[in-house]
C-alpha cells in the first residue's frame, strides 16, 4: 500500500469511529454504564476526531517514514476496530480497539512546528470563509431572537399594543 492510501484509510477509519460515536445506538449503549466509562468513552470520542483532523491536515510528507513503519499494525488496528464496532453493545470492548488504534495513530503524530513556509492552519477557500461567517451570523441572530422572545410576557401584543 502507498502512503497516501495508508493515510486515507485511517482518515477513513477514524471518520467511521467518530460517525459511530455520535450514534443514536451508542448513545443508548453507553446509558446505565458507570460514569467513568461514560466519561472515558467522551475523552475516546474526542481522541478520535483530534486524531482524525490531525491526520488530514498532516502533510504526506512530514509523515511518509512513520506511515511506512506503521503499516501492519494500522492495517491490524482498523480490522480489530471495525470488528468491534460491528457489536456496539460492548462498550468496554469498543473502547479498548479503539484506545489501541488510536496509539497506533498516535506514533504517526506530524510535527507539531511548521516548516519554513508551511502553517499549521488548514487551507480553506475563502468562499468557505465567508459561508461559515454568513452561518455564524444566521445562528446569533436566531439565538438573540431565540432570546428575546424568552424574556417577553407570552402576551407581548398586549403589552406592546396596549
Amino acid at each position: 500500500m502507498t502512503p497516501s492510501e495508508i493515510k486515507k484509510q485511517t482518515i477513513s477509519q477514524l471518520q467511521k469511529t467518530f460517525l459511530k460515536m455520535m450514534s443514536p445506538e451508542w448513545d443508548v449503549a453507553l446509558e446505565g454504564q458507570p460514569k467513568n466509562v461514560v466519561a472515558d468513552a467522551a475523552k475516546k470520542m474526542l481522541a478520535v476526531q483530534r486524531a482524525r483532523l490531525r491526520m488530514e491536515n498532516a502533510e504526506l510528507a512530514s509523515i511518509l517514514e512513520k506511515l511506512k513503519e506503521n503499516e501492519d499494525a494500522l492495517v491490524k488496528g482498523k480490522k480489530a476496530l471495525e470488528d468491534s464496532l460491528k457489536d456496539l453493545e460492548d462498550v468496554k470492548n469498543v473502547l479498548k480497539s479503539t484506545a489501541a488504534f488510536l496509539e497506533i495513530v498516535g506514533r504517526i503524530r506530524a510535527p507539531l512546528k511548521p516548516s519554513p513556509g508551511q502553517t499549521l492552519a488548514p487551507k480553506l477557500p475563502s468562499i468557505f470563509v465567508r459561508d461559515v461567517l454568513t452561518h455564524k451570523k444566521k445562528i446569533l441572530l436566531r439565538r438573540l431572537t431565540s432570546f428575546t422572545l424568552q424574556i417577553l410576557p407570552h402576551h407581548w401584543d398586549q403589552v406592546l399594543f396596549s
